[in-house]
């Protein structure tokens, strides 16, 4: 892109608010064309420094990125934003991560030069997302120089800064994101006191200040970031430790969840064609890496020791913070978005669909001629030509694995490590012991144990006990080394072609429900919880209800239940042999 020098004929005002305004309803409105941002210190003339600037001034790791900045001392360079494919604006922290004032400074990729935007005395923050409007040639960020954290633009070469929001309660407006058009701001906000304590909301506004809306308080929504040329907003909302991504309309205010779940800030924003970027840990990393979505389909771009995260893409590159520990400041560091892929099939759905009938037998001799839709059986001790001759009566199948403890008597047992085996399951079960699932190790096995149930034919899987966090496993597990496994064995389910069902984490079921395909329920009836997996059946998605002979539950009992759920209930033997008894009306 060609450059032009911008002549500012005067100075624009914008008016500040003395109270907060009243929120409005959404309406939806007609966004203006975006004009081109006008490069303020280049002429058309000039010639650009050489492209191969950045490879040659600062380090490469081995994953391709390159680092661009490298402030002195304890400051920390991060929250990157694209400008264009030469400018990077960045926040820069005095006195360490998160520490200390900050100022916005502006980077030419080209040549490395520094220009200071903002060094207000106070702590300017912008983005990692699309802070700049292109009509006014400015940025916008939050400051909190005159009080609490309010709204602020400026120039993009500096200059008299214009406060968008004033309020003087003590709340905070932080993360602002410019839309395509310029017209209006997207922001979080929170009450008095701790940011990280109080619920975000989300607004929008003018850059008068003077037409506020309320787009989203239902939950702690966060990090608001214009779509690139729609009137959609990209939420991170955080629920029970962990995070989830969602899409805002601006006209209607509907939420769609895009199916992302990390147990960090996703500090996710778009790509310039509408994919999204983001930073996020799963229960394979140790620490956050940079991921695309495309598609539907998720690529990791990064593959480094450091954490990564504050992803922003350009139309070639993604700029991003990292550092070696979380102690330690952060650098910039850029890395060229990978090759375009050919496109994605659509994708498949997964679900078993509520009101489907089940068998579950892992104990031989096996009765093949149950009428039932699902038949679930042992990974290990079926073959490929039992699937198949169920697959010839119309049947899917699913194959159990545990997912969560160490059985002797499988043929992979010895390659757990030691390390990784804890306390004994409970009776009648004492020959298992419980697993540490945050071992990679574990979890390259479940890997194998996911390709084998593919290779064998099967439809799906049924991973068992995976509610460790809740048993006595020797482990410190917690709710969300857990949730994270689980959404991760759905995850590499999916990817293998598998649907996947969750086993008994009732209490984590209205979490799970988007990430699993049906649900299978031990013993609810006699412990009163079977109202955990109501989610599932709301979703059109089935749960599978058994209850065993020796608790005393009668037929009668589980088929009541069943009726009053929605669930499909059955009565098996402890051994889970070919007896069954079901509702003669379940589901």
């Amino acid at each position: 892109m060609k450059w032009m020098l911008l002549v500012l004929a005067g100075v624009l005002v914008f008016g500040c608010l003395q109270s907060p305004p009243q929120s409005a309803s959404p309406t939806p409105e007609t966004p203006v064309p975006p004009t081109p941002f006008i490069e303020p210190s280049l002429s058309p003339t000039q010639t650009p420094v050489p492209s191969d600037f950045v490879s040659r001034r600062f380090e490469t790791r081995s994953d391709g990125a390159v680092r661009v900045t490298n402030p002195p001392g304890k400051q920390s360079d991060q929250n990157p934003a694209f400008l264009d494919e030469n400018h990077v604006l960045f926040t820069r922290f005095a006195d360490g991560y998160n520490q200390g004032k900050a100022k916005l400074v502006l980077m030419d990729l080209r040549d490395g030069s520094e220009t200071v935007v903002v060094n207000d005395g106070g702590t300017a923050v912008s983005t990692n997302g699309n802070p700049f409007t292109p009509d006014k040639n400015q940025v916008c960020y939050a400051s909190d120089a005159k009080s609490e954290d309010d709204i602020w633009c400026v120039p993009v070469l500096g200059g008299t800064p214009t406060r968008v929001t004033r309020d003087e309660s003590g709340k905070h407006f932080i993360e602002p994101s410019v839309r395509f058009d310029g017209q209006r701001i997207a922001f979080e906000m929170h009450g008095p006191g701790d940011i990280d304590a109080s619920r975000g909301q989300i607004w929008t506004t003018d850059f008068s200040g003077n037409t506020r809306v309320l787009l989203a308080d239902d939950a702690d929504n966060r990090l608001p970031q214009y779509h690139p040329t729609e009137n959609k907003i990209l939420v991170q909302r955080k629920e029970n430790g962990l995070f989830r991504l969602f899409v805002l309309d601006e006209a209607t205010g509907l939420l769609a969840e895009v199916g992302i779940l990390t147990d960090e800030g996703t500090d996710a924003s778009w790509t310039k064609k509408g994919g999204i970027v983001y930073s996020g840990e799963s229960a394979r990393l140790a620490v956050p890496q940079i991921f695309i979505l495309e598609d539907d389909q998720s690529t990791r771009i990064t593959d480094s020791a450091m954490l990564d995260s504050a992803p922003a893409a350009s139309t070639k590159q993604v700029a991003f913070e990292s550092r070696e520990r979380k102690n330690m400041p952060s650098r910039i560091w850029i890395k060229t978005l990978p090759v375009e892929r050919a496109p994605r099939p659509p994708p498949t759905d997964y679900t078993i669909a509520k009101g489907a009938s089940f068998s579950w037998q892992l104990v031989e001799p096996m009765n093949t001629k149950i009428q039932a839709d699902v038949y679930d059986i042992d990974l290990f001790e079926s073959n490929a030509s039992t699937v198949q001759q169920l697959h010839d009566q119309g049947r899917k199948v699913v194959c159990y694995l545990s997912a969560g403890t160490w059985e002797p008597y499988r043929p992979d047992a010895g390659a757990f490590p030691l390390e990784a085996i804890g306390r004994t399951y409970a009776p009648p079960f004492d020959d298992e012991k419980w697993l540490d699932i945050r071992d990679e190790r574990v979890q390259d096995i479940m890997e194998k144990r996911l390709d084998l149930c593919k290779q064998k034919g099967f439809d799906g899987v049924e991973p068992d006990n995976v509610d460790g966090f809740q048993q006595k496993t020797g482990f410190d597990l917690t709710a969300k080394d857990q949730l994270a496994y689980n959404a991760w064995l759905a995850k590499q389910a999916h990817a293998r072609g598998l649907s996947v069902g969750l086993k008994n984490d009732g209490e984590q079921a209205a979490d799970l429900v988007n990430e699993f395909d049906f649900a299978l329920v031990e013993q609810c009836v006699s412990d009163g919880f079977c109202e955990e997996f109501k989610p599932f059946v709301d979703a059109g998605k089935a749960v599978f209800m058994v209850e065993y002979t020796d608790q005393g539950t009668t037929l009668d009992e589980i088929c009541f239940s069943a009726e009053q759920f929605g669930y499909f209930g059955l009565l098996k033997n402890r051994n889970l042999d070919a007896f069954e008894a079901t509702c003669p009306k379940a589901g």
